[in-house]
């Protein structure tokens, strides 16, 4: 670490000790600044297992003296070295930056002017790779909604949820704490509500005919009679939960042979299919998906027409243009014909025939 750098920790007062405080602590007291959600603070805190397991290996000791931005470089290559799929190493290393930012804006990082300081705001995140992403095809879509029986209570209330990921594009969590009362009947619109939606942004989606017929069949004739306000209720008469309908994919998997099924890739086909059927544009799919933004909705948009058909390509196109505007162009030397031309020749032509005669023949003149 640079040596303009000092640290102050509020709860001590000899900077010695404020360099030995660990990194674990001060990251908890991160979390619960953030008041992030159960789910992201144990990502983040996986994240954190991996950075000091590498500190230690290195011989360090896992203190915020210890913090340095180049360690976070070193950490990345290693991480790279041994496999880290890149939508790891990104997680992780937004974590480090996210983390830099609490220790600057709690002012537990000073330099000597007592100028908070952002460690990690030179670390780069790596940028996602533009790969489509994988998607269910129509033959796939027909073979799950086909696999899944309605006239028991179980597959009336999987084929509801499942044409819920489909239909309005909701992320599993926000599907399992969907409440009756988030459903407009009349007009197809789900609540999203901020408790359960990622990031706390509430928002509203659509479904269609068929999905608001599956869950109002499901909640009128199957349904366990309850006083949870959530739609899917599991086995024992609770609230369905993630892990639940994660064991429900797994058992269809295994039972019907699909290769892949997983709640997410639902709504990524949800988000191909939005554009790819012309429901609505480009904004109104970051609308409704929740996204902060459009990097995300953008690498559903592209090729959702490209289905491995034969299409023309730019130059067979110029072609054919330059083919009808080579036909369209007068033969050089040969006059047009006019019209009055025409009109005087067949004027002319009925001149030569007179009446009928009795028998019934025309008489030349």
């Amino acid at each position: 670490m640079a040596s303009n750098t000092v640290w102050r920790w509020e709860e001590m007062t000899d900077q010695k000790r404020n360099r030995k405080a660990p990194i674990e602590q001060a990251f908890e007291w991160f979390l619960l600044a953030r008041n992030f959600s159960v789910k992201t603070r144990e990502v983040y805190r996986d994240a954190l297992r991996s950075f000091l397991g590498w500190m230690k290996e290195q011989g360090h000791e896992g203190t915020l003296g210890e913090l340095d931005p180049q360690l976070v470089r070193q950490w990345r290559r290693h991480l790279e070295s041994n496999g880290r799929s890149i939508n790891t190493i990104r997680g992780y290393l937004a974590t480090m930056k996210s983390f830099g930012k609490y220790l600057a804006e709690d002012r537990i990082i000073l330099d000597r002017r007592g100028q908070p300081v952002d460690l990690f705001a030179t670390i780069k995140v790596p940028p996602l790779p533009r790969a489509r992403p994988q998607v269910y095809q129509d033959q796939e879509l027909e073979d799950v909604l086909g696999a899944i029986s309605a006239n028991h209570q179980y597959g009336a209330r999987n084929i509801a949820l499942v044409r819920l990921l489909l239909d309005g594009g909701l992320r599993l969590r926000e599907a399992c704490q969907l409440r009756v009362q988030d459903i407009d009947w009349a007009s197809g619109r789900i609540h999203i509500r901020w408790e359960s939606a990622k990031r706390r942004k509430e928002r509203v989606t659509h479904v269609g005919n068929g999905t608001l017929s599956a869950l109002k069949r499901y909640i009128e004739r199957y349904r366990p009679h309850t006083t949870m306000e959530e739609v899917f209720i599991d086995q024992d008469g609770g609230p369905l939960t993630t892990n639940a309908v994660q064991c429900v994919l797994r058992r269809l998997r295994l039972k019907h042979g699909f290769a892949h099924l997983s709640a997410h890739q639902f709504r990524r086909t949800w988000a191909t299919n939005f554009r790819r059927m012309g429901i609505g544009d480009l904004y109104d799919l970051q609308r409704e998906g929740g996204w902060e933004d459009l990097s995300v909705p953008q690498r559903f948009y592209v090729d959702v027409d490209d289905r491995g058909e034969r299409r023309a390509s730019v130059l067979d196109s110029w072609e054919t243009t330059a083919r009808k505007r080579e036909r369209a162009r007068p033969v050089q030397g040969v006059a047009p014909v006019q019209v009055v031309q025409v009109g005087e020749l067949e004027i002319g032509r009925r001149s030569k025939t007179t009446e009928q005669g009795g028998n019934g023949r025309r008489k030349r003149v």
